[in-house]
């Protein structure tokens, strides 16, 4: 894909406020882009090529695009509040304390639910607040309706979002969508888009300082959580290990660099090169 398409793209990230008329910068826009690049060389190595490889690079690129309009502040005094109160804050783990909640009531149930805890700590309920949650409770349909948004734009880049292509951009929030597909690409998408999205989200120092409460980054940490994926069976130990070859041989040293902060001549710090080395013997 030439540099213009991405960059257009991405442009998609931006929010136009129809309150304050002011345009927030896409939060998402580096870490998509980073991820893509990640996401290229994984795809590649495991068979993922032509006109497959760039659908999947355009998802890729799109996959944040239902949290357009975050504001890192707030999102993180939501979601930090209410799981210091003993509150989920992901939809998976919503449904499977509240049984009876379906996804699509996820939003309005957690705004319920969420209330008293702003309230204790000064935040009103709002519709910035609504957004923001429901960027976390119904992703789904924030993603939708900002795909629909664009739809002249994408017919004028000659990109075309297909239905599989979406059910992979959900994958990490939905992932039965694809649970019993028989379209095993498109599984096997969802699995590396998921591990390659949370590899640079767990080396991304803005990210961890906006609203991560992070104050280092970890490599070891890093795969700590694709480790649990496997056991989650949300993604195999073949997406595990051909990530590890990739990190363990430096081949991704440029891209989480820069996730990190460093420049491109920079030392990567020790606890990295550390981990690197446990990868390539492992």
């Amino acid at each position: 894909m030439n540099n213009s398409i991405r960059r257009k793209l991405l442009a998609m990230y931006d929010y136009h406020d129809p309150v304050t008329g002011k345009v927030i910068p896409g939060y998402d826009k580096e870490h998509a882009e980073r991820t893509s690049r990640i996401v290229i060389k994984v795809a590649r190595r495991l068979g993922i090529s032509g006109e497959t490889l760039q659908e999947f690079e355009i998802t890729t690129l799109l996959h944040d695009l239902g949290r357009v309009g975050l504001e890192p502040e707030l999102f993180s005094k939501i979601f930090n509040y209410a799981q210091a109160e003993g509150l989920p804050v992901r939809v998976t783990d919503l449904i499977n304390q509240y049984s009876n909640v379906k996804k699509a009531q996820a939003a309005i149930f957690y705004e319920r639910l969420v209330k008293p805890v702003l309230k204790k700590y000064g935040i009103a309920l709002n519709d910035r607040v609504r957004r923001h949650i429901e960027m976390r409770m119904n992703f789904e349909r924030l993603l939708k309706v900002e795909i629909k948004k664009h739809e002249k734009e994408f017919e004028k880049l000659g990109v075309k979002i297909n239905s599989w292509m979406v059910k992979v951009m959900l994958y990490y929030y939905y992932p039965e969508y694809l649970a019993k597909s028989s379209d095993k690409d498109s599984r096997l998408m969802g699995m590396i888009l998921v591990a390659c999205e949370n590899l640079e989200a767990y080396n991304n120092i803005r990210r961890g300082r906006d609203y991560y409460g992070r104050r280092k980054e970890s490599l070891k940490e890093s795969f700590d959580v694709l480790k649990r994926f496997v056991n989650q069976e949300l993604i195999t130990k073949e997406v595990y290990e051909c990530l590890s070859q990739l990190v363990g041989s430096g081949d991704l040293d440029a891209i989480l660099a820069e996730s990190r902060g460093y420049k491109s001549a920079d030392e990567l710090p020790r606890e990295y090169e550390e981990f690197k080395s446990k990868l390539r013997s492992a």
